[in-house]
């Protein structure tokens, strides 16, 4: 099994594991590597992560980082998006 683990900022600026069911993404296996960054990008994008790492293994408790924390590029400021709902 792969997924990727997203990020948010903590409130010291550090980098934290996000939490919900949100924060983690499965990923498909039969995809290459390429692909599933691409993917984890996407969810990360859509839902306003600051970064994602890649971990394999049989379950979330039982698996091991194989690449990242990386960066997402072309984060979205959720916080602006949020402050114009239903205006």
């Amino acid at each position: 099994m792969y997924f990727a683990q997203f990020y948010n900022r903590k409130l010291d600026g550090t980098l934290g594991e996000a939490v919900g069911d949100r924060g983690v993404f499965i990923l498909d296996g039969r995809n290459n590597k390429a692909t599933m960054g691409q993917d984890a990008v996407a969810h990360a994008q859509r839902y306003g992560f600051e970064a994602y790492s890649i971990h394999a293994g049989e379950s979330f408790t039982r698996s091991r980082k194989v690449s990242g924390p990386w960066p997402v590029p072309g984060k979205q400021d959720s916080t602006a998006a949020s402050a114009s709902y239903g205006a």
